[in-house]
């Protein structure tokens, strides 16, 4: 539910309506072959440094790996402050709402 329209569906970015303390969370579900990670974090204001606890797996096994990736975060944002899932690694990942979420919440 995106309550206030505060998620954009084409830029993928929440944008705080206010200031306060926020809660997010994202799965994201990502494949792995042979040698190969992800890891998942939150990108506020478009930063390279990224926001949160990063989950993330490596895979050294010789075939595919198929996991949920979960990851937290308790942010103090300004009104106009932006939150993306940001995805680095080597392997895919899937962002379809069947696959993979983003939420969260204002805290106060």
């Amino acid at each position: 539910i995106n309550v206030g329209s505060c998620y954009n569906t084409s830029t993928y970015k929440f944008t705080a309506p206010i200031a306060g303390v926020y809660y997010f969370y994202a799965i994201v579900y990502h494949k792995n072959t042979a040698g190969e990670y992800g890891t998942i974090q939150f990108s506020k204001n478009d930063a390279t440094d990224l926001e949160g606890t990063g989950g993330g797996f490596y895979n050294n096994d010789s075939g595919s790996m198929y996991a949920s990736i979960p990851t937290i975060v308790i942010l103090n944002l300004s009104a106009n402050d932006t939150i993306k899932v940001a995805f680095a690694g080597t392997g895919d990942y899937w962002n379809g709402e069947d696959e993979s979420i983003f939420g969260g919440f204002l805290l106060g």
